[in-house]
């Protein structure tokens, strides 16, 4: 990565956020899943706490696109299946744990999962759980977005094309994401800018879980801008 690169996006960037007053849509998301996430709710209610945790009133196009519909199989699962989605998720958000081997044994749940429900609904048409890498990101993202940058593959394409960051990745390298995210998180908490932005963002909504800029909020906004910028370049 080139350092004159990553100063150069993240100018441009504070410029953006100063001139654009509507806040963060991931504040809202955030402040969904803060609000509704339990799983140690009964298990008749655990569809419904899922839904009401995976949710925006302002952008649906992480959990809901054409042939795309991670939320909907996983509220399905927790509707048929409750302890044993209860088990991925706990797995999945155990920090002790070794990132890359969180989401692939969130993957095998998801996979054990879908052929339950094959199994006991024969005649359902659905053959694709849809929890990929990066419908597995923004959990991790919801449930802690300290330590858990908001995960895109063409983010992350992006920001290693404009950074100059090789190799450009083909497939999918969460981990490498996360390292790469830590190394730009810093760089925006250098912007005293773009601090008194988020602070007064996350005052103007009355959210207080955490200090604006020690979370991946705003690399999340910045990721966002760069791909919109590098898609319009190209």
């Amino acid at each position: 990565m080139k350092v004159d690169s990553i100063k150069a996006l993240t100018a441009e960037f504070v410029e953006y956020k100063s001139s654009h007053k509507a806040p963060s849509v991931y504040w809202e998301m955030l402040d969904y899943f803060r609000s509704s996430w339990d799983l140690n709710a009964a298990p008749e209610e655990l569809k419904t706490i899922f839904n009401d945790s995976i949710h925006s009133t302002q952008d649906r196009s992480l959990w809901k696109r054409e042939r795309y519909q991670p939320k909907k199989m996983m509220g399905l699962f927790f509707q048929n299946y409750p302890d044993f989605c209860k088990q991925a998720f706990r797995e999945l958000f155990d920090m002790t744990l070794d990132l890359e081997v969180r989401v692939d044994r969130f993957k095998f749940y998801s996979d054990q999962l879908l052929n339950f429900y094959k199994k006991d609904h024969p005649t359902s048409i659905e053959n694709n759980h849809y929890q990929d890498t990066e419908i597995i990101g923004l959990y991790l993202f919801l449930f802690d977005p300290k330590e858990n940058p908001l995960y895109q593959l063409d983010w992350f394409r992006t920001i290693c094309n404009l950074t100059d960051a090789k190799p450009i990745p083909e497939t999918h390298d969460i981990a490498r994401f996360y390292k790469i995210a830590r190394i730009l998180k810093k760089f925006l908490q250098q912007e005293s800018t773009l601090c008194n932005i988020y602070e007064k963002e996350a005052t103007k909504l009355r959210l207080n879980f955490c200090k604006p800029m020690d979370s991946f909020l705003p690399l999340a906004d910045f990721c966002a801008y760069c791909d919109l910028k590098f898609n319009t370049i190209k």
